[in-house]
Order: structure tokens, then C-alpha cells, then sequence
């Protein structure tokens, strides 16, 4: 016997050595092969054992973490038929046409798997597993083990090349077990694998195979060895397991019962093939099995016993035949954790897809493709939880029925006793605005989804041609319901009648916070209902912009308000309601509640009195006030000086809102020295504030120096001077600013080159808009400007004469790469139709919003 060069094993810290064939003694070729088809011509003399093999195979590739695999030989029906790793190739009979292969016998959870190799193997065989349903998978892991599939063998997303027709029906399955494969539109599949995929750049090979072992181990069949067998003519599967075995249940071949160590009596191989014998009392005391595999099935459930009663030692003794030269060290492995078995139906979010699938087609309709994409949105995010359901513009009575009796049965669905089931669904949020919902059969269908058994928080029923009966028929299941916090009603023709019922139904529950019930039709008689609301100390947002409840409305609501000593109102909005004359007790009673943080009363004609309340607010720092919007207030010229003064010394206040009011030179002036010390402000709004030139080179300059402003809104201004574009430039390229607006500022070709370079050195702009600033060919430019951007997310270009052959050269130069995926291109002149190709280079969720004669969307 010679023995070859030697070896530092990294984990050891031990030399080992590879053995050389045994002069004198016929030497054959065999061949070892690995599951990621690595293989290997050895020449092994027959005195060779098992274990040799083993390790001169590792050696051969690299792999020093060896001692967790096994070799074993397939026979023709494909089951493996374990060596014994202590005796020779002689004795276990290996011939030279014996398929040896390199295999993880003993699935336990090992303590520390670090080499590569071993990684790289553990995968590979974990992965055909998977694929060929082995171990049943829910449609949404196996979708996120693909990705990590996909991330190991091509490396990050390449939007132009991972999109749909990247697969075909063959090469799919060599991804997705068969179980997802067969029941899923092949294009639905890639749309989502690739939606994963996206989210994983930077992913390194070795940490992608890692996340999918990961993801793996939480699979309720993970490390089982499974069997065909038969019981009675029956076909079954047999699981053996770390911690027991497993029986597929008549009549399934995914839903099985588990019988642990504690269960059992003896098992053993017979002459037909393997039984077992059960000692618990209150179970099948004899299984006997049909099967081939009766030895290894023996051999192996006898070994995880061994394994088992090292880590409990308090187990039960039952008698079993074994080489401990066989068993792997104990000490490598975790001890088995409880085994839990999983809910056929995984999650309450599958759950919810199931039902809502069958329910449209027990109601012979389409399946909503909006909310079906919600769901697998949500499936597709890790350990993503769905919060939110909106479902606009699309429901019909039916729908909204089938979608009222789905919700219902999810959450009402009660998983199996003892399973696991991941609630990942609570639907908090739920917006069905823009749907025709105010007839006496539609608002029937909406109080059964009210009344559903789930955790609604918000319900946002925005122009939903709701009326003052509807409220009436509303009004029980509104006052019933404890879960709703917000509700929002804006745009429905309520009226007064319709307000008073809602009051009725809402005030005395305390889980109600806020209303939002703007654009409704309500006049000054309303003033006393909404006051009502406060009455509970929960309530702390109200919302009544856009109805014309005049001075005496406002005077009556703030009378009713007062009743209460109400000290945790949050927010108020009474934008455009008529507020004149009422605006000073309304600012002396905002100053009065310390716990105010928002107020909206823009689009109001306000008394200097009034104004002046607002002034010393800002002043003097009276509350907690954070956001006040003004917008076209008509405040005169000395009252706005007073305003951008004030801003200076304020350190409250995050966000000010002076749309449609004149900003004279002065007041310019002011506020631009104010933004220079300032350290709160985060957004601002100069909309239309006709600013002359000497105000915006300030301007621009304090927000350029500026280290908090993150909302700039600069539009309808007139920007198209030189100087002023030159400093837009120089402010664009420095900022700290993320969302920028300067919509229809009549920039000149000059000046949108000047923006252009500002954006080629940007850093910080999520959120970009350049509207109605008839582009036109120059929107090229903007593509090249932004080509390299590391953060922007959304442009908005509407309105800017963009032609077919301007959107075609924009496309081409803005690369596929680009981290922009909501793009609004609205009330140009082209159509996406004829751009189909480019576009299908970009990624799938690049999101292009286009508004054309007709209003047609894409």
C-alpha cells in the first residue's frame, strides 16, 4: 500500500492522505460522481473500502467538510443503496458499472457548514429535491427558491435578457416542481420569478446557494427520505426522518401523519418488504409495507433512532441492529428540533388566492387580476405580509359580492389543530374608491365585507356615488364594527342628512379616529354633527375641505368642539369651506390645542385677523403644529413678509404650503434667509407664487445650501432666465433634496441643458418632475442626464409635445438598467404600442403611465 502527497483539512487543522491502489491487485476504473455532476475516474484496487473512496474523492475536488456525505450506488428502479463506509469495495459488492455517487445520507441540521464545496453539494441535492416535488413546496417558496436558483447560475437580473420567453415549458421545470409548473400560464410564472430575481443584485453565487439551504430547512418534508411503497394495494409514500417516520394519508400524496420515535415499538425488514409496529394506544398498531427497500429503509430509521436517543438520551430503548462504525460523529449535528406539520394550505395569503379563484369561478366571472397581482406582489416579497387591498375603478355588484363572501372564508378558515400556518394577511388598509357602490345592492354587499371577521384599520370609499341613504343603511354596521380607525368618504354626494347618520353611527364608538368626508355637499347645518364627533377622546383627525360650510358652520363646529375640552386632535382640513370672518377663533383655538400638528385651509378668502394668528403660531412656537397649508389664501404682501420671517425662528414646522400667494421681492428675500437657518422645514410649496428672478437666485441658493429640505416645489413659476436656470443647475447637482418639482416654469432649449447638468452630478432625487416644458425632442437629453442616477424612482414628463420618434429616441437612450420604475408620460403625442420591443428590454415593473385623446392608460 502507498500512500500519496498530503493535505491541510481547513476544518480540522489535520493532515489526510490519500490512499494509492495496492501493488500486486488488479486495479479497476470506477467512477465517483457528485449530484452537481462533478465527476471523477478513480483506479481502486478491490481492498479499497468505502470510506477510501470517500476521501480520495474529496480530495480530488477540494471538499474538506467531507464527513457529512455518504457514498451510495443507485440500483434501477433508482433508490439508493447505502455503502458501509468500514468495508471494502469487495464486500459490498461494487462492480466497475456501479454508479457511485457522493450523497447526503443523514439529513440532520449540521452544526456548521462553511466549505464551499460542502455548500455547493448540500444544494444540489436539496434542489432536485424541490424540483421534482420530493419535498412539497407552497407555489410562493418555490418561486423564492427559484430566484436564489436563477441568482447562482446567471448572476444578477439583466432586465434585457430574464423576461418572459427566457424559458420555455421544458426549461422551467428544471426550476419549479411540478406541482406549480402544471397549474400556471408559463409567462405568470417568469413575470414573477424575474419580480425576485430583480430584488436580489449584489447577491454573491455562494450566498445564494446558501439562501436557498436556508429557505429550504423550513420546508415541513425537509430531510426526509421518501419511499414508494404500497399498503393494501394502496400506493403510499414513506417518509424516515431524523425524528420518526412519516405516512402519506389514503387517498394524498402530500398530506401526511407523523409518528414519532415515542410512538413506536420495533420495525424491520420482512420478506415482502418493510413493517413497522406502533405501541400508542390510541393509533394503528401494525403498518406493512410492499417495497423493495425494506433493508435500507430498516438500516436507515434505525441509524436516526441511534442519532436521536444520543441527543435525548431519555428516550425509550427499542431494539435495533447497528454498526456504530457506520453513524457519522454525533457531535456534528444539531439536536432534532420538534416537527411541526404544515397546513395544506400554508399561509392565510395562499389560502386567500385559493378562495378568491374559486369563488369568481363558482360566479362564472373573471378572476380579478388586480388583486390577484396584490396577492402574489406581497407572496413574492420575503416574509412579505399583505396590509393593503385597492381595488379601483373595477368592481361591479357581483364582484363586489364574491369579493365580500372570499373575504369572509379566509378569515374565517381555522388551520388544522397542532399545524403550521403563517398568518401573513390582515388587510389594515382597503380602498375600493372609484367603484359605483351607492345603490341599495351594492352598499348590502359593502356592509357584509364591513361585517367580515378581519382586522380592517382603514376604508377608503373615495367617489363611490355614495347618498344620504346609504349612509342610513351604513350606519348600524359602522357603529357595530370595532377594528375601523379611518374612514374617507371624499367626493360622494352625502349631504347633510347623510353626515348627521354617519355622526350617529361613529361618535360614541371609540375605535373611530379620523373622517374624511371633503367634497360631499355639506353646508353650515353640518357644523354641529362633525363637531360632535370629538366627543370621543379618540378622534383626532377630521377632514371637511370643499364643502361650503361658511363662517357660521365653522363658528358652530368649533362651539360643539369646545363641549368636549378635546386636547388630542392631530389634524384639521377646511380647505375651500367658506372660512372668512371665523379664521381668528379658528387660529386662537388650533394655538389652544398643544397636540395639533396639521392644518389645511388654503383656497379660503382669510382676515388679516386671522392671518395674524397664523403668524404668531409660527412665531412663537405656540404647539406641536408641523404642517400648515395656506394655498391661495389672497394674504397680502405685508402679512407674507411676516410669514417667511417667522419661518426663521420656528422649530416646529416640517411643512409649509404658499401655493397661489404672491411672494413678493421682500418676502422672497426673507424666506430665503429663513431657509438658511431654519432646521426643521422638509417641504415646501411655492407653486405659482409669481417669484420674480432676484427671489428665485436666493431661493436657489438657500435650498442648495440647505442640509434638511427633502420637497421642493417650484412649478408655474417662471424660470426661464439664464441666471436663474444656470443657479437651478448649480442647486440641482448639490441638494439634498429627493422629490423636485419644476412643472411649467417655461424653461428654454438653454435652460433644460443647464437642468440636464445639474441631474448628471445629482445625487439624491427619488422623485423628479419636469411637466409641460414642451420638451419635445429634448426629452433625449433627459434620458442621457439621468442614464447613470443611483436613486431616482419617478419621473413625471406629461404634457411636454413628445412625438413617436421623440419617445422612441428616449427609450433608446434611457438604459434598460435605469433605477426608474414609475414613469408618467401623459398628453404627449405617441402611443407605447409601436415601442413594444424596446420596452420589453426593460424590467417588468417599470410601471409608464400614458394619458392619450381618449384617456387611454398604459
Amino acid at each position: 500500500m502507498q500512500l500519496k502527497s498530503m493535505h491541510l483539512d481547513p476544518q480540522r487543522g489535520t493532515q489526510s492522505f490519500q490512499k494509492m491502489p495496492t501493488e500486486g491487485m488488479t486495479a479497476i476504473v470506477y467512477t465517483v460522481k457528485s449530484l452537481d455532476d462533478t465527476t471523477k475516474k478513480m483506479m481502486l484496487t478491490p481492498d479499497f473500502t468505502v470510506k477510501d473512496i470517500l476521501m480520495s474523492f474529496a480530495e480530488k475536488i477540494e471538499l474538506w467538510q467531507s464527513q457529512y456525505f455518504s457514498i451510495s450506488i443507485e440500483d434501477v428502479d433508482g433508490n439508493d443503496r447505502w455503502l458501509n463506509p468500514s468495508r471494502t469495495l469487495r464486500e459490498e459488492r461494487v462492480l466497475e458499472s456501479s454508479k457511485l455517487t457522493l450523497k447526503i445520507k443523514y439529513w440532520s441540521i449540521v452544526r456548521k457548514l462553511i466549505d464551499p464545496i460542502a455548500v455547493r453539494l448540500y444544494y444540489h441535492q436539496i434542489q432536485k429535491n424541490v424540483i421534482k416535488g420530493i419535498w412539497h413546496c407552497s407555489e410562493r417558496t418555490a418561486l423564492r427558491l427559484a430566484a436564489y436558483q436563477l441568482q447562482t447560475m446567471y448572476g444578477d437580473h439583466q432586465p434585457e435578457k430574464h423576461r418572459v420567453g427566457f424559458f420555455d415549458n421544458g426549461t422551467i421545470q428544471a426550476f419549479l416542481p411540478p406541482s406549480v409548473v402544471e397549474k400556471n400560464p408559463l409567462d405568470y410564472l417568469q413575470n414573477r420569478l424575474f419580480t425576485i430575481h430583480a430584488n436580489l443584485k449584489g447577491m454573491q453565487k455562494l450566498e445564494a446557494q446558501s439562501k436557498y439551504i436556508e429557505v429550504a430547512k423550513r420546508l415541513p418534508m425537509y430531510g426526509v427520505t421518501i419511499f414508494d411503497v404500497t399498503e393494501d394495494s394502496v400506493p403510499r409514500k414513506l417518509g424516515i426522518a431524523e425524528d420518526g417516520f412519516l405516512i402519506t394519508k389514503k387517498g394524498s400524496l402530500i398530506d401526511f401523519d407523523f409518528y414519532p420515535f415515542a410512538d413506536l415499538a420495533s420495525w424491520g425488514q420482512t420478506m415482502h418488504g418493510f413493517e413497522i409496529h406502533i405501541s400508542h394506544p390510541d393509533k394503528k398498531p401494525h403498518f406493512g409495507f410492499f417495497t423493495a427497500c425494506g433493508q435500507t429503509m430498516s438500516e436507515l430509521l434505525s441509524d436516526y433512532y441511534t442519532l436521536f436517543r444520543f441527543h435525548f438520551p431519555e428516550t425509550k430503548e427499542i431494539p435495533v441492529s447497528f454498526h456504530s462504525s457506520v453513524l457519522p460523529d454525533f457531535q456534528l449535528f444539531h439536536p432534532p428540533l420538534v416537527r411541526t406539520i404544515v397546513d395544506p394550505n400554508f399561509s392565510r395569503l395562499e389560502y386567500f388566492k385559493i378562495v378568491l379563484l374559486e369563488e369568481t369561478k363558482n360566479a362564472n366571472i373573471k378572476p380579478l387580476e388586480v388583486l390577484l397581482n396584490q396577492i402574489d406582489e406581497n407572496l413574492d416579497v420575503e416574509d412579505g405580509v399583505m396590509q393593503s387591498m385597492v381595488l379601483n375603478h373595477i368592481l361591479d355588484l357581483q364582484t363586489l359580492e364574491v369579493l365580500s363572501v372570499t373575504i369572509t372564508r379566509t378569515f374565517k378558515y381555522q388551520p388544522k389543530y397542532g399545524t403550521v400556518f403563517i398568518e401573513n394577511l390582515s388587510l389594515r388598509i382597503v380602498d375600493l374608491s372609484d367603484n359605483i357602490i351607492g345603490t341599495e345592492a351594492g352598499v348590502a354587499a359593502l356592509s357584509k365585507l364591513i361585517d367580515a371577521p378581519f382586522p380592517l384599520e382603514i376604508l377608503r370609499l373615495n367617489r363611490c356615488r355614495l347618498g344620504p341613504r346609504s349612509l342610513q343603511t351604513l350606519e348600524t354596521v359602522l357603529h357595530q364594527n370595532k377594528t375601523i380607525q379611518q374612514l374617507h368618504l371624499e367626493e360622494n354626494e352625502i349631504g347633510d342628512k347623510g353626515a348627521a347618520a354617519l355622526v350617529e353611527g361613529m361618535r360614541l364608538c371609540s375605535n373611530y379616529t379620523f373622517l374624511n368626508i371633503a367634497h360631499n355637499g355639506l353646508t353650515e347645518k353640518s357644523g354641529v354633527p362633525l363637531g360632535k364627533l370629538f366627543a370621543s377622546q379618540d378622534f383626532i383627525g377630521l377632514n371637511a375641505s370643499y364643502n361650503k360650510l361658511g363662517d357660521n358652520g365653522i363658528t358652530t363646529f368649533l362651539a360643539e368642539v369646545r363641549k368636549f375640552q378635546h386636547k388630542r386632535i392631530e389634524s384639521i382640513d377646511l380647505t375651500s369651506t367658506g372660512l372668512s370672518s371665523s379664521l381668528k377663533s379658528l387660529m386662537v383655538w388650533v394655538s389652544q390645542n398643544s397636540q395639533l400638528k396639521e392644518v389645511r385651509i388654503g383656497y379660503n378668502h382669510m382676515s388679516e385677523k386671522g392671518v395674524t394668528e397664523v403668524i404668531k403660531i409660527l412665531r412663537d412656537n405656540i404647539n406641536k403644529l408641523a404642517k400648515i397649508d395656506l394655498r391661495y389664501s389672497e394674504i397680502k404682501s405685508k402679512q407674507m413678509l411676516e410669514i417667511c420671517e417667522s419661518l426663521a425662528g420656528n422649530r416646529r414646522l416640517t411643512f409649509l404650503g404658499l401655493t397661489g400667494n404672491t411672494i413678493k421681492k421682500k418676502a422672497g428675500s426673507a424666506l430665503a434667509a429663513s431657509l438658511s437657518t431654519n432646521s426643521t422645514l422638509t417641504a415646501l410649496s411655492l407653486r405659482n407664487c409669481q417669484l420674480a428672478k432676484p427671489s428665485l437666485l436666493s431661493l436657489l441658493q438657500a435650498i442648495k445650501k440647505n442640509q434638511v429640505l427633502r420637497e421642493v416645489d417650484l412649478a408655474l413659476n417662471d424660470l426661464s432666465s439664464s441666471e436663474v436656470t444656470k443657479e437651478l443647475e448649480d442647486t440641482l447637482a448639490f441638494t439634498r433634496v429627493e422629490d423636485f418639482n419644476i412643472a411649467a416654469t417655461s424653461l428654454t432649449s438653454s435652460g433644460i441643458d443647464h437642468v440636464c447638468q445639474g441631474l448628471i452630478k445629482n445625487t439624491s432625487l427619488i422623485t423628479f418632475h419636469i411637466d409641460a416644458n414642451k420638451l419635445g425632442k429634448n426629452a433625449t437629453k433627459i434620458a442621457v442626464a439621468l442614464a447613470n442616477h443611483k436613486k431616482l424612482k419617478t419621473l413625471t414628463i406629461k404634457g411636454n409635445n413628445i412625438t413617436q420618434k421623440d419617445a422612441l429616441d428616449f427609450f433608446n437612450t434611457l438604459p434598460t438598467s435605469t433605477t426608474i420604475r414609475d414613469l408618467r408620460m401623459g398628453k404627449n403625442d405617441f402611443e407605447l404600442e409601436s415601442l413594444e420591443s424596446r420596452l420589453a428590454q426593460f424590467p417588468h415593473d417599470l410601471k409608464i403611465n400614458v394619458l392619450i385623446d381618449k384617456t387611454k392608460k398604459e
